[in-house]
């Protein structure tokens, strides 16, 4: 078995376990957390996911990617999101450094941390423009890996909403129609993915 086949068992396994155990072991939480992906990684979509959480509407927002980068001195460091994401809390030597050309987290690793979501909170949305179908693609992992998960154990409770960026979309438009969204989305049981 290939360590991409074994990462896609390991990521439907996690999903089992983190919605089974902590949907027995903690209270109903309504709260909506959300994550971005790299790709939906744009100052647009940041002031909206800001203006989501002053309204209340999301709890946390957290980059679901790391880059690897090199300082100055040579040495590497990983960092989530990227330098832009919180400009103010990152080190001079991290601000100084050149992110690892080719590097990049790959989808399953990003479909696993979305799905750690679900320890806090019953309600979890993910800002991407990824979109592709391809077999190892996000989109894919969740839509055969997640939501089966979802929909057989306490799919009555956990919601996942997907909202990917129609490659016609303008970044600007896509983020306003997140905010849409998420004013007056009711977060239904289940997984949906919407393009927008």
């Amino acid at each position: 078995m290939t360590g991409a086949a074994q990462s896609h068992i390991a990521l439907r396994d996690f999903a089992r376990v983190v919605i089974r155990e902590h949907a027995l072991t903690r209270s109903p939480n309504a709260a909506v957390r959300i994550g971005v992906d790299e790709c939906a990684n744009h100052p647009a979509v940041w002031q909206v996911t800001s203006e989501l959480l002053r309204q209340g509407r999301a709890e946390l927002v957290q980059p679901l990617w790391s880059q690897l980068r090199t300082r100055l001195d040579g040495t590497h460091i990983q960092f989530t999101g990227n330098t832009r994401t919180l400009p103010s809390l990152v080190p001079d030597d991290v601000l100084a450094s050149r992110p690892v050309r080719g590097w990049s987290v790959p989808d399953w690793q990003i479909a696993t941390m979305l799905v750690g979501q679900f320890v806090g909170t019953d309600r979890v949305v993910l800002l991407s423009a990824d979109k592709r179908h391809d077999r190892k693609g996000l989109r894919n992992l969740l839509a055969s890996k997640v939501r089966p998960v979802l929909d057989a154990q306490h799919g009555d409770r956990f919601s996942l909403l997907a909202l990917f960026k129609d490659s016609e979309s303008t970044v600007e438009d896509y983020a306003q129609a997140v905010l849409q969204i998420m004013l007056s989305h009711p977060f239904p049981p289940g997984f949906e993915e919407r393009v927008i």
